[in-house]
């Protein structure tokens, strides 16, 4: 859906995938120059303080967030 909507208004799309326990272990640096973020969803306990930081880092940094999740 991301890359059809690029297409539509002519905006080239770049996804990184970067898995939550990452941002766990690694820091929000991870998250640094990226243009919003997106969580989707995912089950049980595993990375979910993750998920809390990535919304906290967009929250803070003023970037767009769609959380698909808790």
């Amino acid at each position: 859906a991301l890359i059809h909507a690029g297409i539509h208004t002519r905006t080239r799309i770049h996804i990184d995938y970067i898995d939550s326990e990452e941002i766990e272990q690694k820091g929000i640096g991870l998250l640094a120059g990226k243009d919003a973020i997106i969580v989707p969803g995912g089950f049980g306990k595993r990375g979910i303080e993750g998920k809390i930081l990535a919304a906290q880092y967009a929250r803070e940094h003023k970037i767009p967030y769609l959380g698909i999740c808790l």
